[in-house]
């Protein structure tokens, strides 16, 4: 990256700028011209680093170069935009990256290099030996289904396929259609993301038109899991298991992990945390609760992030003694194994009685012309929140909102049955990580206003 200053830049204005790529861990190289400044920047990318440089005056222009290019005694070249770690000791406390999104709207976060170091590690030390096999001798090959920048897409699925020597079939852009087309042409044997793309492949009129056989896992997580979804993958993958797992950016994608012979005994549980991590369910008190009871989830393990990028207060707030305060609700067994109940912004309140929209949509999930759902809350003057359903039915399928509301009562207490249904022929709104945009729903649906009657 070059960035090239304005020929009237004063000196405090060209070291303002020197000291502002030092902020930012990045190494800055200075040529002064006959008219003005210029500043080479190892290991920066014009593309991501444009925006730091913003606020400062004085800049004409920010370069990504694209071939050598000789300042003061350095010649850069374009590799120069690429931070090579090789060789370089690094400890297990270094930032090695910055990520989101995250539990903070609009934060970064600091990542340990502990986990790149030790996948990094794993993929050397492997060498030139036979990659590691799905069963039967083939290769394995994952279907990328999320994006990159997400949590899950780079640690779970890019670093420990790449690690084991795996094949990695990305796709541009989530489609269920074009994802089993993928899956038979690549012999695919593990695929998945969030839930709702697993019941896309599963519902998509070309299920039937394709060969699936060489499926042999189908693991998701990122958002609730109905348990209605196991039966569902036992029945279209006979020899396919599926897994659920837990996990936020804060924890590099992964805290608990439920798969075969568990996952079908226990299709609500999200599993038992990974080895590396430890969990607690806490109260409102900040005392632990028994097994059981419902509360905050605490996490702690070497892959729980520092913290937030130059937010101290959020950092404060979200970490304490080494736990990370997950926001979300859940209990555990006997077993150690975590059920998500909710996440705590997603809760409703219905005078006084808390309602978790997880379990909510998994009685929805359970009728045969539901395809997808969000509950969502509906502001009332008296009880605070009625309970509300966004659903997409299946093609080909209908039901209406008095089915629906009493196929829900004939599992759940009144309290928790919807006052009203909406129904969408549109797919529900996404982020690119495949979560569901619950609060674009509620301001589409209900707003701030209370429902009529």
């Amino acid at each position: 990256m070059i960035i090239v200053m304005s020929h009237q830049a004063t000196e405090s204005q060209v070291s303002a700028v020197v000291e502002r790529v030092k902020e930012i861990g990045l190494r800055p190289e200075i040529s002064r011209g006959e008219d003005r400044a210029v500043i080479g920047v190892i290991g920066g990318n014009a593309y991501a680093y444009r925006e730091a440089f913003s606020h400062l005056p004085a800049i004409q222009e920010i370069l990504q170069i694209t071939k050598p290019f000789k300042l003061a005694s350095r010649e850069f070249q374009p590799r120069d935009t690429v931070v090579d770690v090789a060789g370089v000791p690094i400890g297990g406390e270094d930032v090695v990256v910055m990520a989101g999104p995250c539990s903070v709207e609009g934060e970064e976060m600091l990542l340990k290099t502990a986990i790149f170091v030790a996948a990094r590690g794993a993929m050397r030390a492997r060498g030139g030996e036979t990659p590691l096999v799905a069963g039967g001798g083939e290769q394995n090959s994952y279907l990328l289904s999320v994006p990159l920048f997400h949590a899950t897409g780079c640690h779970s699925v890019l670093v420990a396929n790449t690690a084991a020597g795996g094949k990695l079939v990305m796709m541009h852009k989530w489609d269920p259609e074009r994802a089993l087309e993928l899956i038979e042409r690549e012999r695919v044997t593990n695929f998945g993301g969030v839930p709702a793309m697993v019941w896309q492949v599963l519902d998509s009129p070309d299920f039937d038109k394709r060969d699936t056989s060489s499926v042999k896992s189908i693991s998701y997580g990122g958002a609730p899991a109905p348990p209605e979804l196991v039966k569902r993958i036992r029945q279209h993958f006979p020899v396919g298991l599926p897994s659920n797992g837990y996990g936020l950016t804060e924890t590099s994608s992964v805290t608990t992990m439920n798969t075969g012979e568990d996952y079908i005994a226990k299709p609500e549980s999200v599993g038992p945390p990974v080895p590396v991590c430890d969990v607690k369910v806490m109260g409102d008190d900040g005392n632990e609760l028994a097994l059981g009871q419902a509360g905050e989830l605490w996490i702690k393990g070497p892959n729980v992030v520092r913290g937030y990028w130059n937010n101290p207060d959020a950092t404060a707030a979200i970490f304490a003694e080494g736990w990370l305060h997950s926001g979300d609700v859940a209990r555990l067994d006997d077993e150690g194994f975590v059920y998500i109940v909710d996440r705590a912004k997603d809760m409703l309140i219905r005078g006084g009685e808390n309602v978790y929209s997880v379990e909510v949509e998994a009685a929805l999930f359970e009728h045969p012309a539901v395809a997808d759902v969000a509950v969502i809350g509906i502001p009332h003057p008296v009880l605070g929140e009625e309970v509300g359903a966004v659903v997409q039915l299946r093609t080909g399928a209908s039901a209406t909102e008095e089915e629906l509301r009493k196929h829900v009562a004939q599992r759940l207490a009144a309290f928790k049955v919807p006052v009203r249904v909406w129904f969408r022929e549109d797919p529900l709104p996404r982020n690119p990580a495949g979560k569901v945009l619950k609060r674009d729903l509620r301001d589409e649906l209900v707003g701030d206003q209370a429902p009529s009657g």
